[in-house]
This record gives structure tokens, C-alpha cells and sequence, in this order.
């Protein structure tokens, strides 16, 4: 993935900071017409980033009003799809036929750039939109010259996957460039699937199902690490899938089900120990909070993963 290019309006003077974000930001890279009531300090971010032909946005900001106007829609050099997700807070879009859109935190749904908008911003919206090009996606479509649906997603089933797979995209690393346009395509068949795909789509979207579960699977571990009773049979229930698919998306990966559990506990506990506002916790304490339950196991495995012994790892880090 390209590195991130960053929009703040963090340093500059409060009677700068609207300005610059409708002026730099709205107007000359998102081709919107923003507005505000009020006036004084106004905090905003955005990064952004390319991979595949995909460009990924993440965006925060004080409450605000954006227009999509027929000018702004006249500087437009093509026609893509854009997936607008929420992360925090909510936007309402009212389009000129009079369609009205409330898109909520985690549920996924389509902006139109071809039609007239208005939309309300409310404080503390943060948001990932993906652009996807029509000519990247156009052939996978059933409908090529289909218009974005009108309706937010159910954030279920494919939707889910690909709300998770949008999300490991926003955290992803380099990426290196060999394997982007892998990644973005893997993307673009999910995306196809979800809104109706062709042939070429469906094959398309296989290997990006596939990888959205992996995905999905990989951060469902990360966030149950800590329990000690985790298992395949539990992932293979969250996902929906059978246990021998479970399995067979973790040996795609290179790792087994166990071999990653394990890495993401010592992941944590490496963390952990290096944190100096929880030395009043034991290398045990450590340990079995973040799903071990045998403690020379957990030594063991420490040593094999960092060269060193846990203690010897605390000690380390805190000169």
C-alpha cells in the first residue's frame, strides 16, 4: 500500500482551519462543497492512500455540511463506486429526488457521485470510504453500467465480509507492490458479489470470500485471544462454516488455527510485559490473562518466538 498522505487541520491557527478544509481538502481532492454553522476551531483529519487502483480514505471531523453539487459533479473525470462505512457517529444524505439516507456506525452503504446531495456531518463522524474505478470493477459486474444501490447494506452475510475486509484494508501495512493488485482485486470480487456479479465476477469473488473470512477468522482471534477455551468449533460457529473450513483457511495462510492463537496470545503478552504500567502484574498474571493456562508452555513458546525468557524480556525493555 502507498504510504499515507495526511490532511490536518491540527497546526494551523483556528481562523485557518475551516478554510483550508473546504478550500485543500473538499474542494480540490474530494470535489465537494462544504459549509458550517458557527464559526471558531474546527478539527479535522484525513489520510489517504492507494493500493491496486483502489484509494482508501479515513476521515474524522467537527460537525459540518457537505454539498454534492451539478458543478461538483461536472469536475468529474469518471464514474466510480465509492463504499462509505462509518466508524463513528452518523451521516444523513438527502438527495435532490428527495431519497433520504441515514448510513450509522458499521453499516455499510454507496454514495452516488453522479447525483445531487446534501448531507449532514453530525460531530465526531469518522468514516472509511473505498473508491473502486468502474473499469476495475465493470467487468465483474452482472450490470456493468449499473447505478450504487440506494439503500444502506444489513451488515450480514457477504456484507459482513466485506464491511471486514474494507476494515483490514484501513490497518493494513505496506503491502508489496507485487501483491496489490491481488489484494485489490480480491476486494473488487467481493464487492461484485455483494452487488451482483457476472461470471468473471463470481470466479473473481471466490478467492475474495475466501479471504474475507480468513480475515475475519484472524481478527475474531485477535479480539478472543484472551479466552482460554477457544477453539476451531467456536470460529467455525461466528463464521458460519464448518469446522474442516476452518481449517482449510488457516492452512491457505500458512499457519494452523493453533499456530496462530498462539502467536497473536504472545503478541499480546510481549506487549504486555513491556508495558511499564503493569509491572505490578507477574509473568504469570501476564500470561494467563491472555489465554494460557500453563505457564513453563507459555516460557517455552516465548523463548522460541523472542530468543529470550519473559523475565529477561521485561528486564530488557526497561533499559
Amino acid at each position: 500500500m502507498a504510504e499515507n498522505i495526511v490532511f490536518s487541520t491540527a497546526d494551523l491557527r483556528p481562523a485557518e482551519q475551516f478554510p483550508y478544509w473546504r478550500e485543500v481538502v473538499c474542494a480540490s481532492i474530494t470535489r465537494l462543497s462544504v459549509e458550517r454553522r458557527g464559526s471558531g476551531p474546527f478539527l479535522a483529519e484525513m489520510r489517504a492512500s492507494s493500493l491496486g487502483g483502489l484509494h482508501i480514505v479515513t476521515a474524522r471531523a467537527d460537525a459540518h455540511q457537505r454539498r454534492r453539487s451539478r458543478e461538483d459533479i461536472a469536475r468529474e473525470t469518471d464514474d466510480p463506486f465509492f463504499l462509505y462505512l462509518p466508524l463513528a457517529g452518523s451521516l444523513r444524505l438527502e438527495y435532490a429526488d428527495g431519497q433520504q439516507l441515514v448510513a450509522a456506525p458499521g453499516t455499510p452503504c454507496f454514495l452516488d457521485p453522479l447525483r445531487v446531495a446534501l448531507a449532514d456531518a453530525e460531530a465526531g463522524l469518522a468514516h472509511l470510504t473505498i473508491k473502486a474505478p468502474r473499469p476495475l470493477l465493470a467487468p465483474l459486474l452482472a450490470q456493468p453500467a449499473m447505478r450504487p444501490p440506494r439503500e444502506p447494506l444489513l451488515p450480514t452475510g457477504l456484507n459482513a465480509l466485506l464491511v471486514s475486509y474494507a476494515r483490514s484494508l484501513m490497518h493494513a501495512g505496506p503491502i508489496d507492490s507485487d501483491c496489490q493488485a491481488a489484494v485489490a482485486a480480491n476486494f473488487c470480487g467481493l464487492l461484485a458479489l455483494v452487488l451482483g456479479a457476472s461470471d468473471d465476477g463470481r470466479d473473481a469473488g471466490r478467492g475474495g470470500t475466501a479471504q474475507a473470512l480468513l480475515t475475519a477468522a484472524q481478527n475474531w482471534l485477535s479480539q478472543h485471544h484472551a479466552d482460554p477455551s477457544l477453539n476451531p468449533a467456536a470460529l467455525a460457529s461466528h463464521l458460519g462454516v464448518s469446522l474442516r473450513y476452518v481449517h482449510k483457511l488457516f492452512e491457505s495462510s500458512g499457519r494452523s488455527f493453533s499456530r496462530t492463537l498462539v502467536e497473536r496470545r504472545l503478541h499480546a503478552c510481549h506487549a504486555a510485559l513491556a508495558d511499564p504500567f503493569r509491572d505490578r502484574q507477574t509473568v504469570a498474571d501476564i500470561a494467563f490473562a491472555n489465554g494460557f493456562n500453563d505457564l513453563s508452555h507459555f516460557n517455552r513458546h516465548f523463548k522460541a518466538a523472542y530468543g529470550m525468557t519473559p523475565r529477561d524480556w521485561r528486564q530488557a525493555s526497561r533499559n
